[in-house]
């Protein structure tokens, strides 16, 4: 497939995605079966990684032609995926640790155009994962995809702001010391 002109493209993103064989069933329906898109997915499942699984960059970027039907297209320098292929949002799924913390991920699903089939699924961490940690579906939605995503992207200027203290001059966050005092 061939890419048109960067003019028509909002610029790129990389994101940290695992492929689908590195997140498994190990007790449930679909035991021994990948993670897959939101139509095959089943709440009670347990999922965990494979030994050794790490995420890979996916660069990305969105067209801005009405007329092109992907959400995003897989671009050059991409670690995973083939350029060209269509990128869509599928789900956000949510999962319970066996300690009760609740961990989110977006489900991406890679499409090549031309054959018209699934090339590969990806996970998206919103949340930092154990790799060696069971975890349970407890939910599926195909709501708010795209806030998710952008949740993910927006990173706060942090290390440039400076709070002002009651009783002190100024300070970059970056300079201030942890203290139990009150």
């Amino acid at each position: 497939m061939k890419i048109a002109d960067n003019n028509s493209w909002i610029p790129y993103q990389s994101l940290p995605v695992y492929l689908s064989n590195a997140f498994f069933v190990t007790d449930g329906v679909n035991v021994g079966e990948p993670i897959s898109n939101a139509d095959e997915l089943v709440l009670d499942d347990d999922y965990t990684f494979v030994e050794h699984a790490k995420q890979q960059h996916l660069t990305i970027a969105q067209p801005t032609s009405p007329a092109n039907d992907a959400q995003f297209i897989i671009m050059q320098g991409s670690e995973v995926g083939k350029m060209g292929n269509h990128l869509h949002l599928d789900c956000v799924i949510t999962l319970m640790g066996t300690d009760g913390c609740s961990f989110g991920a977006i489900i991406l699903v890679e499409v090549d155009p031309d054959e018209n089939v699934i090339d590969e699924i990806y996970l998206l961490a919103l949340t930092p994962f154990n790799p060696k940690g069971l975890y349970r579906l407890v939910g599926v939605t195909r709501k708010a995809i795209r806030t998710r995503l952008a949740e993910i992207a927006y990173v706060p200027s942090v290390y440039t702001q400076t709070l002002v203290l009651v009783s002190e001059p100024r300070e970059p966050v970056t300079s201030l010391k942890v203290s139990l005092q009150t």
